[in-house]
């Protein structure tokens, strides 16, 4: 009987041997994991996760049609507010003699405006980055009619050209949404009356929104020769 709980007894501690030893295995494999996911989460590189922006060049070629509200630029060059350009009417105060007579027997119609029509072509160069050329279009038809016969008179109109070199750069690039900025600098050129001036000319999209694929719409808010609020349709290729 003395033999049966000797036997009983060394079991029991064996048993809990083994069982205190696992215990120990399981905790150590459990805090190995524990701290190894721990250190790996702390080493984690913010830095080194992939941008959600698109890192390839998806589109080579951009051909865009737009038409821009007036800007304070593009509506001073059209009415002739920069140095070199000639200047409107002064005035009855300031009329001549000549003018006057010529005035009370002749009146004006009322202007007509085409603002800021531009087409425009880039092509990229990272897919961040485009270069490229801006062609603009504004004119101003002015018609004076004889003042007892109503006969047309003259025609007083004006056109505005420009041409520009562009940078854009894209800041956000999505499947079908990107934003952009855009500066170029160039020539303009104000013909009126059979005269023509030439002069410096800059343009600037603050901020620009293009929606779609391959043919998609914009929108853009900026200043300069081609408007300040602009709209329009582009094709990329």
């Amino acid at each position: 009987m003395k033999r049966v709980y000797i036997y009983i007894l060394l079991c029991v501690a064996l048993l809990s041997s083994a069982t205190l030893t696992a215990q120990s295995i399981s905790d150590e494999l459990v805090y190995d994991r524990i701290t190894g996911y721990m250190t790996s989460e702390s080493n984690i590189d913010k830095e080194a996760m992939p941008s959600k922006n698109i890192q390839h060049i998806r589109w080579k070629h951009n051909i865009r049609i737009g038409y821009g509200a007036p800007s304070i630029t593009s509506w001073m060059f059209t009415h002739g507010g920069f140095p070199g350009v000639v200047c409107c009417d002064l005035g009855p105060m300031h009329q001549t003699l000549r003018e006057g007579i010529h005035n009370s027997r002749y009146h004006e119609s009322a202007e007509r405006y085409l603002h800021s029509l531009y087409a425009e072509y880039t092509t990229s160069i990272n897919p961040w980055f485009s270069i490229g050329a801006k062609c603009t279009f504004a004119a101003k038809w002015l018609s004076e009619y004889d003042s007892h016969t109503h006969e047309l008179f003259a025609r007083h109109n004006a056109y505005d050209i420009g041409a520009l070199l562009n940078m854009r750069f894209e800041w956000l690039r999505r499947e079908s949404v990107q934003m952009y900025s855009t500066i170029g600098v160039g020539l303009a050129a104000h013909f009126e009356r059979a005269e023509g001036r030439y002069l410096p000319m800059f343009d600037a999209t603050f901020v620009g929104l293009s929606v779609g694929r391959s043919f998609y719409g914009f929108v853009e808010l900026g200043e300069g020769i081609s408007g300040s609020l602009r709209g329009g349709f582009g094709v990329r290729f």
